[in-house]
């Protein structure tokens, strides 16, 4: 998967997909980059814009595994996360650009001890990426074959799943994409050495199935 820079494409099209959002930028297989939140000088986040093709909004159930050891929760072990997809069209070249959100719900648990999101899709495309920090950044990592992009939305209580965006040279689009996502959060948990309360760390992993992504067939995109 060849990865252009975002201003090579302005120079060429005269049109960004990604308006305002000057953070957008390449990741070379094996490379890596970090998006800042506002607060530590990074820039607002800004959705692709164009003609939307697609849009896709789940909730998703999680359930969290209890620490190895004999631990049990002595609270409730699930949480929920929004997601959120669409796929625009640039009205003058034709490319096209994809949003992956995911968020809290409300109060609820969302990775605030770590949260991480790997990502399958894309090869053979040029690819343009952009990030939202929310609180404690994000790092976004390239596997070495240039396949599989990673995502790190943080911890240490400031963790929280990550949103990514990605403007291409694709023209279709299909529904055979897939995101895992990792949380980890702190639970009052029964300790079985002493049977008393303490607060220890839980992970959970969630599948998201049948997402857009690029695709090279030459052929109308229809919903399944």
């Amino acid at each position: 998967m060849r990865i252009t820079l975002l201003l090579l494409a302005l120079v060429a099209t005269g049109l960004s997909l990604f308006a305002g959002a000057a953070r957008a930028a390449s990741v070379p297989p094996g490379g890596s980059i970090t998006f800042l939140n506002v607060n530590n000088g990074g820039t607002d986040f800004v959705p692709p814009g164009g003609d939307l093709l697609d849009s896709d909004s789940r909730t998703i159930a999680v359930t969290y595994n209890a620490p190895p050891g004999g631990f049990t929760f002595n609270e409730d072990n699930h949480t929920q996360v929004h997601f959120k997809s669409e796929v625009r069209r640039d009205p003058i070249t034709g490319k096209l650009s994809f949003l992956y959100q995911l968020d809290e719900v409300d109060d609820m648990r969302a990775g605030f001890e770590g949260a991480s999101a790997t990502y399958t899709w894309f090869a053979g495309f040029d690819t343009d990426l952009t990030g939202d920090g929310k609180r404690a950044g994000l790092v976004v990592s390239r596997s070495n074959d240039g396949v599989n992009l990673s995502a790190n939305g943080g911890g240490m209580g400031e963790g929280g799943p990550p949103t990514l965006a990605l403007a291409t040279d694709a023209t279709h689009f299909d529904r055979n994409g897939s995101i895992t996502l990792m949380l980890k959060d702190e639970f009052a948990v029964n300790d079985p050495s002493s049977g008393v309360e303490v607060i220890r760390a839980a992970t959970a992993t969630a599948d998201i199935a049948r997402l857009t992504q690029a695709s090279e067939r030459w052929r109308k995109y229809a919903r399944a």
